[in-house]
């Protein structure tokens, strides 16, 4: 991933984020959206076929733009490894289930 700031002030923060698709910035956009000290933020595609993207984040004047992404990208960590640890207990579900069944499915009886 690159991520170059393009602009930054006391309450504004914009990023240009390459070599990623389009579910890393949303996730940290979502996140920010979250965040009562934010008054904006947004992302579009600069270019689709480079994988460009520019985020820009607008923050109240007691927050700093750059301290709120941080913030946004530590609690889409926090999502992604509950995401991941369910999927983990779910796979490790069936797989027990299938290893009981020797491998065939089991039949809902009423």
């Amino acid at each position: 991933m690159d991520l170059n700031v393009t602009e930054e002030t006391s309450n504004t923060l914009g990023l240009e984020i390459g070599k990623e698709d389009f579910s890393i910035p949303d996730i940290l956009h979502q996140e920010l959206l979250k965040d009562p000290k934010v008054v904006f933020a947004g992302i579009h595609q600069i270019h689709p076929i480079l994988k460009k993207y520019a985020l820009r984040i607008e923050s109240k004047n007691t927050a700093k733009p750059a301290a709120l992404l941080v913030t946004a990208g530590e609690k889409a960590a926090k999502t992604a490894a509950s995401i991941l640890k369910e999927a983990q207990r779910a796979v490790g579900e069936t797989m027990e289930t299938k290893a009981r069944s020797g491998g065939k499915k089991e039949s809902k009886k009423k």
